[in-house]
């Protein structure tokens, strides 16, 4: 979707409400309409190291995996860095609700909202991994054009 702030830029993440859905999350388990959606199992490497959004330094991250829309997808948390999480939104008509796989270190709707739907035109496919998966943290972030 456009970044709110920046329209010419994009932001990231799952939609996880459409109009008229009642999203919460609280700590790490995320409710959509009174449905709880939290990890199923832990990742087969579960820790990794990103670098801090301001800081840049080296932060650890658990990974596990979270059942969603059909499929599945990979949930990171922070080991010590914790951002103020819990949240509660009902999605107005035409507007998405964002959730980053960070759960921790994020900038999805519990910072800025909810996003009008049309701004959301984009969707990604696939996702290429290094060799080492998902904790090939040398490759993780390249965008291949």
């Amino acid at each position: 979707c456009h970044a709110p702030e920046t329209p010419s830029n994009y932001v990231i993440g799952r939609v996880y409400g459409l109009g008229g859905d009642s999203v919460e999350v609280t700590g790490q388990s995320v409710r959509v309409n009174g449905s709880r959606y939290d990890s199923t199992d832990a990742c087969t490497e579960p820790l990794v190291q990103v670098p801090h959004p301001d800081t840049k330094n080296p932060v650890e991250l658990q990974c596990a995996r979270v059942n969603w829309g059909g499929g599945w997808h990979y949930r990171a948390t922070a080991t010590k860095y914790k951002k103020a999480n819990d949240h509660k939104k009902d999605v107005e008509t035409n507007r998405v609700y964002l959730l980053s796989d960070n759960r921790d270190m994020h900038d999805d709707s519990r910072d800025f909202g909810t996003l009008d739907k049309e701004t959301c035109n984009q969707r990604i496919i696939f996702l290429l991994w290094g060799a080492g998966g998902w904790t090939d943290s040398d490759r993780r972030l390249e965008v291949v054009r």
